[in-house]
């Protein structure tokens, strides 16, 4: 960022300083917003009543702010309205339960069956158990273990309902009491789940350790597929166009003060500052709230961000390629958390220079971070449909292993003050990216990592490494809509990572397979394809089910998502391959076909890392702006 000079036009960093953020105003807002909910626990999801609640609500503020063209405009989304869930046990006690979105209802009696511990879901443990129509008591420990992953195994086994819980050292929920959701990516196939405190899974798995318990779980949702959620934009009309797009999502779990009430409020009170203080941006600046970030699709692997995709694909397609700049703005002002800033590597540097001006005005108290972008915020769609931008938040795991999505999510994990300072960091980059947007990109850092991964590529990244020596000459906006859509992408296990990368880790898993088979080792051959695709879940899921997951995830299947603008990757399914190595009950013994067969895969990864190596290459073509193209 550079430094303050004395001049008639102010700073970006003056006007941040300058701005009337009001803590007071911020409160009010997220009071407002946390007290709408389908339930006593709250919820406001996606193309529900409280969805279209908290639009009105947004809108009638943008407009007493005095935003131009404000609107509520509906975008498709597969509602899931949460009212009550539970769990009753032999003597009649009953438990209190959440759910997570997209996961079916029961009937209105709800589902009785033998109350039987799964553990966590590993097929060994599930083979000594009799789960015909039994009611799954199951622990989710590992993060890198969905539960819509075993519910598809426990779905082969004939359970008729599954109670999750997060037992002590689990993946999320660890806050005393703490009841937990989540988007749930659920598969049709699979039965209704319920999730329970631990507290209350302890004292049912002891009961069923004692012996026999029947037990009645009910799960109270409304589904209504392909309805209307309500995304909010609202306009502060500048010299260019545009629009820069500010962004928070309006809808959360249980009352969600944090997670994203704060957002909203941050966003709102921005655009009230700038209003008041009569500052008039370059580029016009788009305000808006949008619906279906925490869920939105049914039966989807990617069921998360549906709001912002329909917005930059349905509403504003023009967005993407005309948007100068976009920002995220999510989970704000809690009193423990440093500032993460997400950000492509063209926008590292200026995302850094950024935090360093707002930690020197004494806006950052708790400190700040950047990192790369990842697909839980909405950042992601923006990017991967061509728009600059980064995602600013508080984010830790003293709260995302705590109290993130749970109903300790409320107004006294909240520091208003320090939401208020934290807002300037956002106005700053707000602010700074409507000064000269092109001036923030750095195409040369995209160019450096695209060289370094042809150097690694060998002979099949020699047209993406020439490539890559061009793209260096690259200046502006224009560019980076090729690079969302060409260069940004997920892994196997949702990671952010470049198109060809995931075929080059089966690559590499699966020679190794062959080279530790070649000297005899059936256990490091293994130990290897266990790195290929999703075979991480070997030992949670049985070959029909490793199946049906890994189709959840192919291009074909996630239409209605982002996720078919995330370059994903048909991985091998070699269930059968892997256990043979582990010698498993039934499984065919080790012989030439193992050979043949891990080298027929070997052969179909290959070719697909280095169809996408050159399809990368392609991608970058000849830059615009370059002096290539300016003599051609």
């Amino acid at each position: 960022m550079p430094a303050e000079v004395s001049s008639a036009v102010p700073t970006p960093a003056a006007i941040a300083r300058g701005l009337d953020i009001d803590e007071k105003y911020l409160a009010q807002v997220i009071e407002h917003l946390s007290a709408i909910g389908s339930s006593p626990l709250g919820f406001r999801t996606a193309g529900t009543p409280e969805d279209a609640a908290v639009a009105e609500f947004v809108a009638a503020q943008l407009r007493d702010i005095g935003l131009a063209d404000v609107a509520v405009e509906d975008v498709e989304v597969d509602g899931w309205r949460f009212l009550a869930a539970g769990i009753e046990a032999g003597d009649g006690e009953q438990y209190e339960a959440a759910s997570f979105g997209g996961v079916p209802p029961t009937p209105s009696g709800g589902v009785r069956g033998p109350l039987v511990s799964v553990a966590t879901g590993q097929r060994r443990f599930l083979d000594r158990q009799d789960l015909a129509g039994a009611l799954a008591l199951l622990d989710w420990r590992d993060d890198r273990v969905p539960p819509a992953a075993l519910a598809l195994e426990l779905a082969c086994r004939g359970v008729a309902g599954i109670v999750l819980n997060c037992p002590q050292d689990g993946a999320f929920y660890q806050s005393p009491g703490a009841l937990g959701s989540f988007d749930s990516q659920w598969p049709a196939q699979a039965p209704p789940m319920i999730f329970i405190r631990r507290e209350d899974a302890a004292v049912l798995r002891a009961r069923a350790a004692a012996g026999p318990v029947t037990a009645r779980m009910w799960l109270d949702v409304e589904r209504t597929p392909k309805t209307a959620g309500h995304n909010v934009v609202g306009f502060l009309p500048g010299e260019h166009e545009g629009p820069i797009v500010v962004g928070a999502h309006q809808d959360g779990w249980f009352r969600g003060a944090f997670d994203n009430a704060s957002g909203v409020a941050v966003t709102l009170a921005i655009a009230r500052a700038l209003v008041r203080s009569g500052h008039r941006p370059r580029h016009t600046i788009c305000f808006s709230t949008r619906t279906g970030e925490e869920y939105g699709i049914e039966d989807s692997f990617y069921d998360w961000c549906i709001g912002a995709w329909r917005q930059v694909t349905d509403t504003h397609p023009q967005w993407a390629s005309r948007a100068p700049f976009h920002l995220c703005v999510e989970a704000t002002g809690h009193r423990d958390l440093k500032m993460l800033v997400q950000t492509p590597v063209e926008l590292a540097a200026w995302a850094r220079r950024a935090c360093r001006t707002a930690e020197s005005e004494g806006w950052l108290p708790t400190g700040w971070r950047v990192g790369p972008p990842a697909s839980g915020t909405e950042l992601w769609p923006f990017l991967v449909s061509g728009v600059p931008g980064v995602a600013a938040y508080a984010w830790g795991t003293p709260f995302s292993k705590t109290d993130y999505h749970t109903q300790f999510d409320t107004t006294a994990v909240l520091d208003f003050q320090h939401m208020g300072k934290q807002a300037r960091l956002h106005a700053l980059l707000i602010l700074d990216a409507d000064r000269d947007p092109d001036a923030i990109i750095d195409h040369a850092a995209r160019a450096r990592e695209l060289a370094a991964i042809a150097v690694k590529a060998g002979p099949a990244g020699a047209d993406l490494g020439a490539a890559a020596e061009r793209h260096r000459l690259v200046r502006g906006r224009l560019a980076f809509t090729r690079i969302g859509r060409g260069m940004i992408a997920l892994d196997a296990r949702s990671r952010a990572t470049y198109p060809h990368e995931q075929a080059a880790a089966d690559v590499t898993a699966i020679q190794g397979a062959l080279d530790a088979l070649a000297a005899g080792d059936r256990a490091g051959a293994a130990r290897q394809l266990r790195k290929a695709g999703d075979h991480y879940l070997f030992a949670y899921l049985s070959e029909p089910a490793l199946a049906a997951y890994s189709r959840r995830g192919r291009p074909a299947v996630v239409t209605r998502s982002w996720g078919s603008r995330s370059h994903l990757t048909t991985s091998p399914v070699l269930w059968r391959e892997l256990a043979s190595l582990l010698g498993e009950a039934g499984s065919r013994p080790p012989g030439p076909w193992l050979e043949a067969s891990l080298t027929s895969a070997l052969t179909k990864a290959e070719r697909e890392r280095d169809k996408r190596l050159a399809a990368m290459a392609s991608t970058l073509g000849t830059p615009p702006h370059s002096a290539e193209a300016r003599s051609s």
